[in-house]
């Protein structure tokens, strides 16, 4: 889902070269390893037990929702 997200700002920001290199790489590395690492980090802290699952659910929205701000505040700041 990450990935995804960033995709978009990145085609957006391609007059800044080696920014754009950066988060192209941040990006694949998110989606080939942390992305798979997170989610089975998460399913083995969070095992069978339905309100961890909530909680982690709640906790990953809230750092979308974070990043979101800080993307749109970065990207404002750019305009």
């Amino acid at each position: 889902m990450i990935p995804e997200l960033f995709r978009k700002l990145v085609r957006e920001l391609h007059r800044f070269d080696k920014f754009s290199w950066y988060l192209e790489r941040h990006i694949e590395i998110d989606g080939e390893d942390h992305g798979p690492l997170s989610l089975r980090m998460v399913a083995s802290l969070c095992g069978d037990d339905e309100k961890l699952w909530v909680q982690a659910a709640d906790a990953a929205e809230s750092a979308v929702l974070a990043r979101l701000e800080l993307w749109d505040g970065i990207l404002a700041e750019l305009g």
